[in-house]
């Protein structure tokens, strides 16, 4: 048996007994002063205690020679202490003969305890196991009786010696990182710092002194430290802390304190465990990006307000033009009346009538997309025969086609096409459709109406062999205000809204409107896809309505 002393722990075991023991008269055979006769003790219940405790015990008589121990006999056991050892009965022998290896140190530590009287606590290994080992004196001096009370700690040894190894790990894997990492003990003691935290406060770890938290933190951030560490200890949880701290430097930065309990191999709290990163860098971005989203945030807001002046100077500006324009349009096709095509002011009168209604329709856009933007638009909707309604705009835009020799096919259903929808917005947005095809179409060019269905949708489709609209500009055609050719010496004039209104005005009736084309020179074919007012229609054979204007005698029917 090899043995080491340990002062440190406190053996939890029953030693009352012992200190009962200890005030016992043993009484010896004088005819035999190394024998004992017999133990007188007072009461029955502290020996069956002892002999049924799960700790090992044992009352060991001291042989002495020259005032030195040199033998002992055994003369009490109790169950526990045979198994333990893996020992029969021993009461009667001598410790020398039943451990001849270990004995003699056995009997140098246990005749110290005699003689003195003082009571020893240590831990010894035997059998391949670890037991806590209290040894006093018991009963008059002169009898030189000892108790011996030991405990199996093997477990405990165990967990200790798993927590120092984990312990060892986690130091290395610490001082390899490159913040400060700390520990604290269950009192909130500081048990360890790698050297990342002796590099970020300036301390020589060798020295073996650690300054408190107190003397490195700001003192506006002291108790916010405190406070949550407090917490964090009696209810041994992790806290969080953004403090301020002094570095080596002695610049002032900001570190995030964060801790987590640390629990022993058999689950007692034994403290903290955290790190304090500096993170000045950190807050000072998300400081500068905070402003930068807070100036971006006025910005928008700046621009919004701008916007939304500007489309009701837009309104404004529409509505007053139109009063005037209205006067100046009527007196002119009034007088347009009154004379003959001969009369010297009649081609005058046409040029400014004509100009006229175009800066009337120009207004009229204007009004169209500020009601739209400002959200005062309403619909009327009732349910609508698409095709009708696409026929009456044809029927519009028939002398005009006629004057530029153009020729347009329209192809429809022979069912009705119903939609819900305002009647004059739809025909507004086929307006602008036809209108555009015409104007870029050149004379004896083709533009081709299609109306078909598409699932739960009617899908009308306008195409003409007409200027075409290049690749880059496609992304940007429903824009407002934006035009392919955005020259003063462009071909073809307007404000480029039409578009824009025909996609709102299309989105307004549920719907999504399109557009393609293969390039420059190559026309181009505009979509629009209208839900179907009932699901259920029977597309019937498509009709082809050919109607060439500008050829005398040439008169088909839409």
């Amino acid at each position: 048996m090899d043995s080491t002393l340990s002062g440190a722990d406190q053996f939890r075991g029953p030693w009352w007994l012992l200190q009962v023991l200890s005030s016992t008269d043993f009484l010896l055979d004088t005819s035999h002063p190394l024998v004992l006769q017999s133990l007188d003790i007072p009461s029955d219940v502290y020996r069956e205690m002892l002999c049924n405790l799960e700790a090992g015990f044992c009352i060991v008589q001291i042989v002495l020679e020259d005032c030195q121990a040199v033998d002992g006999i055994f003369r009490l056991t109790n169950a526990s202490f045979g198994r333990h050892l893996r020992l029969g009965s021993v009461v009667g022998e001598s410790l020398c003969d039943i451990m001849p290896d270990d004995g003699p140190q056995w009997i140098k530590r246990y005749g110290g305890v005699a003689l003195s009287g003082q009571r020893v606590h240590f831990e010894a290994r035997a059998l391949c196991r670890w037991y806590s080992v209290e040894v006093m004196r018991v009963g008059a001096p002169e009898g030189r009786l000892l108790g011996v009370l030991f405990m199996d700690v093997t477990e405990r040894k165990r967990m200790e010696r798993r927590l120092a190894e984990s312990e060892v790990r986690f130091n290395i894997l610490a001082d390899g990182l490159p913040m400060p990492v700390w520990v604290f003990d269950a009192q909130g003691g500081m048990r360890f710092v790698n050297t990342a935290y002796g590099e970020f406060f300036g301390v020589d770890l060798s020295s073996g002194t650690v300054p408190e938290w107190s003397m490195v933190l700001h003192p506006e951030d002291v108790l916010i430290f405190e406070f949550k560490l407090s917490a964090a200890l009696k209810t041994q949880s992790a806290f969080r802390a953004l403090v301020r701290a002094r570095r080596y430097d002695g610049q002032w930065r900001w570190i995030e304190m964060s801790a987590t309990p640390r629990y022993s191999p058999d689950g007692h709290f034994i403290g903290l465990t955290g790190s304090s990163p500096d993170v000045t860098e950190r807050l000072e971005i998300e400081l500068a990006r905070e402003q930068l989203l807070k100036s971006e945030r006025a910005a928008r807001n700046e621009a919004e307000n701008m916007a939304r002046l500007k489309d009701e100077f837009l309104s404004t500006l529409s509505h007053e033009l139109r009063t005037p324009l209205t006067t100046i349009l009527g007196w002119s096709e009034l007088l347009l009346q009154r004379i003959d095509e001969q009369h010297p002011c009649y081609k005058g009168l046409s040029v400014i009538a004509s100009s006229a209604k175009v800066q009337k329709r120009l207004i009229s856009d204007m009004l169209d997309l500020s009601s739209m933007l400002l959200g005062k638009m309403q619909l009327k909707m009732e349910v609508l025969d698409l095709v009708e309604q696409i026929r009456e705009v044809i029927g519009l835009y028939e002398p005009v086609v006629d004057s530029k020799g153009q020729r347009l096919l329209l192809r429809a259903s022979e069912m009705p096409c119903l939609v819900l929808g305002d009647a004059t917005r739809l025909r507004q947005i086929f307006e602008n459709l036809l209108s555009n095809a015409i104007k870029f179409t050149p004379t004896d060019g083709c533009i081709d109406v299609e109306i078909d269905a598409d699932g739960d949708s009617f899908r009308v489709s306008v195409t003409d062999s007409g200027d075409g609209i290049a690749a880059e500009f496609l992304p940007h055609l429903f824009s407002r205000f934006r035009q392919a050719d955005g020259t003063t010496t462009r071909c073809h004039g307007g404000l480029g809204l039409g578009l824009a209104i025909v996609q709102s005005l299309v989105e307004m009736h549920g719907g999504y409107v399109g557009a393609t084309s293969p390039g420059i020179g190559k026309g181009a074919m505009f979509t629009v896809s209208l839900l179907r007012y009932v699901c259920a229609i029977d597309v019937a054979d498509t009709v082809i309505c050919d109607r060439r204007i500008g050829s005398a005698g040439d008169q088909g029917e839409y």
